[in-house]
């Protein structure tokens, strides 16, 4: 397995235990699920600034994280290529310009 696949398959488990207590849910059946139970119970407009974030939006989240830790971590030496994570450079940062 890729590092690229180990990463994301253990943060994406991370999110699913944090959101719902199981690790092998998916994102988006964890979003829809909340935006149905808001909508239900709900007078107002859902924001979705309350929903969680989709299973894609939730993976470059993750490659970000991951390569700001290993930055951290190997003081930012470790020569990790953030093209291979998904990343480009725009204007010196980081980000996921998708062109």
């Amino acid at each position: 397995m890729l590092i690229k696949d180990e990463v994301t398959s253990a943060g994406l488990s991370l999110l699913a235990l944090l959101y719902s207590g199981m690790a092998n849910v998916n994102l988006n059946t964890l979003r829809y699920r909340t935006y149905c139970n808001l909508t239900a119970t709900s007078t107002h407009i859902v924001l979705r600034e309350r929903l969680l974030p989709t299973q894609e939006a939730a993976k470059f989240h993750i490659y970000r994280a991951h390569l700001q830790i290993m930055q951290w971590k190997m003081l930012t030496t470790s020569g990790i290529n953030p093209r291979g994570l998904g990343l480009e450079t725009h204007r010196k940062t980081l980000c996921t310009c998708n062109n």
